[in-house]
């Protein structure tokens, strides 16, 4: 009240001192000031009017005070529009594991699962980066019916093998069309085979290298965000490995080196952001030739994997 008193105050003497019409407008803002200043303050109205003056309220055709103008935009911004989507997949399916140890009655191969998991970051740019993970074990009847030496006495040379295989690597585009793409995956792989007797008697392959894998991929119904695509998997790696051995009476160590090949092939369901795969796998592993304690120097090992995987993927 006392705020109000000295403008209306003001006011008033300017009108005495104006023109009439002046002074008429000055008499009628200081009785809509003065009644104003009694009124009870209403948020809802306030808050209105506040929204009512927001960039997106005016039309873009109207001209915006300077604090309606939004700044220019020179590229994408550094937190906000620069998350790019990331997919996560898993798979699950069934298949075989092959040993095959030349020089020795180790050669059999028993069922198997197999479990893939994978993560990949900007997947809808031409570049990104990735990390797969591979998990597979066998029945322990590998080897059944077979004698071999536990390191003191002749035993039974049944076994069951168990592994897993860990590739973190880059992904480029070399060819993204609508109707066909080829991504390749190149990386160092992590990769470790245990072959364990129920003679207590363990084989231990730990390996690292290089790998590359091609995906192509072609697009056969539908569009881009549901549709249905046949995709293939080529890949090879070279490492260098390190087997160990544990026996009834010791355990030996040696180096070596390895090879590999990778096959396979599937179709793809595309779901929007949800993709849907069945697919078959085949990883050819070649050993070389080892020198120790319990066997001997023997030529190499080759192990073969194979299966039939269902699994899925949804991008964030």
């Amino acid at each position: 009240m006392r705020a109000a008193l000295p403008l209306t105050t003001l006011a008033l003497l300017t009108a005495c001192a104006a023109p009439p019409s002046a002074a008429a407008n000055a008499a009628e803002y200081a009785r809509q000031r003065l009644s104003r200043s009694f009124e009870p303050f209403d948020l809802q109205a306030a808050m209105a009017r506040v929204r009512a003056q927001e960039p997106g309220a005016v039309p873009r055709h109207a001209a915006r005070h300077i604090d309606q103008q939004e700044p220019l935009r020179h590229g994408a911004r550094r937190f906000h529009g620069s998350v790019t989507p990331v997919a996560v997949s898993v798979a699950a399916g069934v298949g075989t594991v092959e040993v095959k140890a030349p020089g020795t009655t180790l050669n059999d191969r028993a069922q198997a699962t197999f479990v893939r998991l994978g993560i990949d970051s900007s997947v809808t740019s031409p570049r990104g980066a990735g990390l797969h993970v591979q998990i597979f074990g066998s029945d322990d009847d590998l080897f059944s019916g077979r004698m071999f030496s536990d390191g003191l006495a002749p035993a039974r040379a049944d076994a069951e093998v168990r592994g897993v295989d860990v590739f973190p690597h880059l992904r480029y585009d070399l060819v993204a069309g609508d109707s066909f793409a080829m991504p390749m995956r190149i990386g160092l792989f992590a990769d470790l085979i245990d072959v364990e007797h129920a003679a207590h008697v363990e084989r231990t392959w730990t390996s690292v290298g290089p790998r590359v894998v091609f995906e192509p991929a072609w697009h056969l119904l539908g569009d881009a965000e549901r549709g249905l695509d046949l995709f293939g998997r080529f890949g090879g790696e070279f490492g260098a490995t390190w087997l160990r051995e544990q026996f009834r009476g010791g355990d030996d160590l040696d180096e070596t080196t390895r090879w590999a090949a990778q096959v396979g092939a599937g179709l793809r369901a595309n779901l929007g952001r949800l993709q849907v795969d069945l697919g078959y796998q085949l990883d050819q592993i070649w050993f070389g030739s080892t020198s120790t304690e319990l066997y001997g120097r023997r030529s190499g090992t080759d192990v073969l994997r194979q299966g039939l995987l269902l699994g899925g993927t949804i991008v964030f």
